[in-house]
Parts: structure tokens; C-alpha cells; sequence
């Protein structure tokens, strides 16, 4: 939080949501809204009651280099303005010197998929009435995969994700997170998006939505710690 004031001039507000609440008093552009719920939901939370014309989607394990923020909306504003696109970058895992993993993030995660599949990004910025027109995160997803499978849901509708020559840096290592729901996230997802070892071009169903009642009480999965 301290690194995005520091060094970026566009106005921005952090929407934490999670079980754990702080023992301090939190800056004015900052709020915590407290739930057990599941990660992906607790993102769906997050995005709704954020408040800006731009969301995007970030995790406590974050670190971004100097303005970030400021280069994703000059780049977006220059170049993509109120067109169907993300703009975001790619992933730098541990620390700035291991070098961004190009691999994973510039196609779609499965080296097996035939055919040239499209390029994803990393914690991309979205329009508040794009992320709307797409449906938002489906209910299928637990932890992970929820943010693939609304960029592909993008690429679906004619649109495209744009990368930036910049990173985000993100510690992953022995993540519980990931170490108890990949492997059922990463399935679903290819339930969605690849049949015949290939990419569908059309999403197989459906997106199952959220619904706003109880959205902070009603887990699409079991409670408890999850971090």
C-alpha cells in the first residue's frame, strides 16, 4: 500500500476482503470488508463494492514496480480507450530478479493445447461496465482460474488483453491456496475451455453468477481458513 502511494499519481482505492481484520486504523482510501467466504468470491465482493470506473485484481502477495498503476491507465488511456480490452502485465515469482514467467501467462496455461491458443495477462485492469457486460467470476471457481476464465470469456466476445513491458511480483511459494484447489480449479477451467486437447472457441456453458444476497455469508465453498 505504502509503494502504490509513494510513487503513483492517479487516485486509487484498495478493497481488502478477507477474515482477518487489522488492528490499526486504515487510510482513508483504504476498507476491509470481512468474510470466511472462499477467495474467488471474496474477489466478486471486492469488485462490487469498489467504487471506481477501473478494477483490477490483486492479492495480498503482490509487490508492483514504481507506477504501475499510472502506466496501466496512459497506456490504456493512449491507446485502448472504451474498447474490449485488459490491460495488465506479467508475473515475476519470489523477486525481481528470477524474470517474468512468460511462458505461463503469455498463452493460455496448458503447453499440451494445439494450435496457437490467445495470450493472457497478469493482474489486468477492466472497465467496471466491461467486467459487467462479461458476466463477472463464475461460482465454479474456488481459489484460482477465475481470472483466466473471464480473460478468455473477453477474447470470446471479440476482445483481446494487452500486455505492458512491465511486472508484478508474487510469492507463491507453499501457498495453501494453491496446494488445495488448483488441481480442481485448473480442471474446471479446461471443463470450460478445452475439448480435444484443443481450445474451444465458445465457452462450453454457461457463467454461473454470483448472487448479491448473502454473497458475504453463502460460501460456493466449505469455510475456514484458506490463505
Amino acid at each position: 500500500y505504502e509503494h502504490l502511494t509513494d510513487t503513483n499519481e492517479v487516485d486509487f482505492e484498495l478493497v481488502f476482503v478477507g477474515p482477518k481484520r487489522a488492528d490499526f486504523i486504515l487510510p482513508s482510501n483504504f476498507t476491509h470488508i470481512q468474510t470466511n467466504v472462499k477467495p474467488a468470491q471474496c474477489m466478486e465482493i471486492a469488485f462490487n463494492s469498489a467504487k471506481g470506473n477501473f478494477l483490477m485484481q490483486i492479492a495480498d502477495d503482490c509487490i508492483f514496480k514504481p507506477y504501475h498503476l499510472d502506466r496501466l491507465l496512459e497506456e490504456y488511456e493512449s491507446n485502448y480507450n472504451n474498447q474490449k480490452v485488459m490491460v495488465g502485465a506479467v508475473p515475476t515469482y519470489g523477486n525481481w530478479d528470477s524474470g517474468p514467467d512468460w511462458n505461463v501467462w503469455l498463452r493460455y496455461p496448458d503447453y499440451g493445447i494445439v494450435g496457437s491458443p490467445p495470450q493472457l495477462t497478469f493482474c489486468p485492469i477492466i472497465r467496471r461496465d466491461l467486467k459487467k457486460e462479461l458476466g463477472g467470476f463464475d461460482t465454479g471457481f474456488i481459489a484460482v482460474d477465475y481470472d483466466i476464465d473471464l480473460q478468455m470469456r473477453l477474447y470470446e466476445m471479440g476482445g483481446t488483453c494487452v500486455h505492458l513491458m512491465t511486472q508484478v511480483s508474487e510469492d507463491l511459494n507453499n501457498s495453501k491456496l494453491f496446494r488445495d484447489y488448483s488441481k480442481y480449479d485448473i480442471a474446471y477451467l479446461h471443463s470450460l475451455w478445452v475439448s480435444d486437447d484443443a481450445l474451444r472457441t465458445t465457452r462450453a456453458k454457461s457463467v454461473s453468477p454470483y448472487i448479491d444476497n448473502n454473497i458475504l455469508i453463502h460460501s460456493q465453498g466449505p469455510k475456514g481458513e484458506w490463505n
